[in-house]
């Protein structure tokens, strides 16, 4: 199985535990291949560069690089595209996990962004909450 990870179920496995670690846990058991595209990880080390989120990275004694260089382990890089006119017009930078989605032919996009979960699906590709893809992985 495939799934696409949104940038703030990244940011979350790797600075906070909850149910995004478990997810990320699970991939690490190649339980299923998490997949992204070269926007998608340039954005994640984008964000974990925020200033915001230093004190985090030191209290758990990681840089940036190191939480990369985890992530790139397990996830698999796939082609990216651009649609001809933005899918979530509030925030066309999301369209980047729909790309990946249909690029790696993904079961799910994992997400806790509220303009992707407002779509619930797209092409067939259902988007869940980091809880609601869990669920989905027990039954």
């Amino acid at each position: 199985m495939k799934v696409v990870l949104d940038t703030n179920v990244f940011i979350s496995a790797f600075l906070w535990q909850r149910n995004a670690k478990e997810i990320f846990n699970l991939a690490k058991e190649k339980k299923f291949q998490i997949c992204a595209t070269k926007e998608i990880l340039n954005e994640f080390e984008k964000v974990l560069k925020y200033p915001k989120f230093s004190k985090k990275l030191k209290s758990i004694s990681k840089e940036p690089s190191q939480i990369i260089n985890e992530f790139l382990e397990i996830v698999k890089l796939y082609p990216s595209r651009k649609f001809k006119t933005p899918i979530i017009k509030e925030d066309p930078t999301d369209d980047k996990f729909l790309i990946c989605a249909l690029s790696s032919k993904a079961s799910f996009i994992v997400s806790g962004d509220k303009h992707l979960l407002k779509l619930k699906n797209f092409q067939s590709i259902p988007i869940l909450t980091p809880t609601q893809f869990l669920k989905q992985l027990k039954k």
